[in-house]
């Protein structure tokens, strides 16, 4: 009696477990918009003084001190950045972009790196001066990196935690079987 309700629930939780990974396996990344969550601050003409935390420009080139932890994307035909960080979690205060010769600033003071896997910024906003959107040439941050503790690692989801039980309760109906 015991062994055929040990087996009943082990079966269950593997099912759950291999329904719980199917579903987390496809969720959807978090992505702070810059355009919609961010206060958008005004345009600057002319050149704007980097203050050495990140700095991305077209094509390629990344500096300032957090330049290892992000990774900067231009896609939409030079219209949208899109940008993620790895290690470090960073604080943020403000995305300055340049587009054409002007740069656009946002107070994006209210993100939040443990609810966000990445940045997506598109310029709509920032123009030339014939009054035509401008591709962009350069993202820059301001703000600090705070280090992730040492020897910190993630939560199992709770579809290998209902796994590993269900397996566990299955080894021991098993085992009790076989001692029967």
């Amino acid at each position: 009696m015991k062994t055929a309700l040990l087996k009943k629930l082990s079966v269950t939780l593997g099912l759950a477990a291999i329904l719980v990974s199917v579903n987390t396996a496809s969720a959807v990344p978090f992505v702070y918009d810059v355009n919609s969550q961010g206060t958008f601050q005004g345009i600057t003409a002319g050149n704007n003084p980097f203050a050495g935390f990140y700095k991305f420009d077209v094509p390629a080139t990344e500096s300032g001190s957090a330049s290892s932890t992000f990774a900067t994307v231009i896609s939409n035909s030079g219209l949208t950045a899109t940008i993620t960080w790895s290690g470090a979690q960073p604080t943020l205060n403000s995305i300055i972009l340049k587009a054409s010769n002007n740069y656009g600033t946002w107070d994006i003071s209210n993100f939040n790196s443990n609810v966000y896997t990445s940045i997506v910024i598109t310029n709509g906003t920032v123009l030339t001066g014939s009054g035509n959107v401008a591709e962009i040439s350069h993202v820059e941050f301001s703000g600090s990196l705070t280090p992730k503790p040492p020897g910190a690692t993630g939560v199992p989801d709770g579809g290998s935690t209902l796994l590993m039980l269900g397996l566990g309760l299955m080894g021991l109906a098993v085992a009790m079987r076989r001692r029967s």
